[in-house]
């Protein structure tokens, strides 16, 4: 049996985690040795209506992912310009 990936709004997160508190963690964990360059490659896919933008990070025992598709023209409620969702894990013993 799988169980459902949560999805968190934006206003879930910021009460998870203040904006001030997501700018303190990465900035401890650059002090603590992460360098972004050595992140895997960042990479973009163009499509016919705009494209997708793909994210790898990976840090100590977490990994993850931010998936962003941008669209050009005039945004709307039903389809803003871009969009983007992160799946994030750690690995066990």
């Amino acid at each position: 049996m799988t169980t459902p990936l949560p999805y968190l709004t934006a206003e879930q997160v910021t009460a998870l985690l203040s904006p001030r508190e997501a700018v303190e963690a990465i900035e401890a964990a650059l002090r603590d040795g992460f360098d972004p360059a050595t992140d895997p490659a960042r990479t973009q896919v163009e499509l016919r209506h705009g494209h997708f933008l793909l994210m790898p990070s990976d840090i100590g025992a977490g990994t993850g992912i931010k998936i962003a598709t941008v669209r050009p023209g005039t945004p709307s409620a039903a389809c803003p310009a871009s969009r983007a969702s992160t799946s994030c894990s750690t690995r066990t013993p």
